[in-house]
């Protein structure tokens, strides 16, 4: 993993989305900017999201190679 944000968020449920950026590096985001990071590979990224808040109840969806996430805010 490159970086990784602070757990300071509610740990209730979250919605992440998964992907490559520009760049090809693997990117998580949570969809209301609660935390997210890079990783270097999809395993760790997945990994990441298995982490952070209520586990069984997280959503994650993973964008389709041919699309670049935007992980600016």
């Amino acid at each position: 993993m490159l970086t990784q944000s602070t757990k300071t968020h509610d740990r209730s449920a979250l919605e992440f989305v998964l992907g490559r950026d520009h760049e090809g590096h693997w990117v998580v985001r949570e969809t209301r900017g609660l935390c997210g990071g890079l990783f270097v590979s999809k395993d760790e990224a997945i990994r990441y999201t298995r982490s952070e808040g209520t586990a069984e109840t997280n959503k994650v969806r993973i964008v389709p190679d041919d699309e670049a996430i935007d992980f600016s805010v």
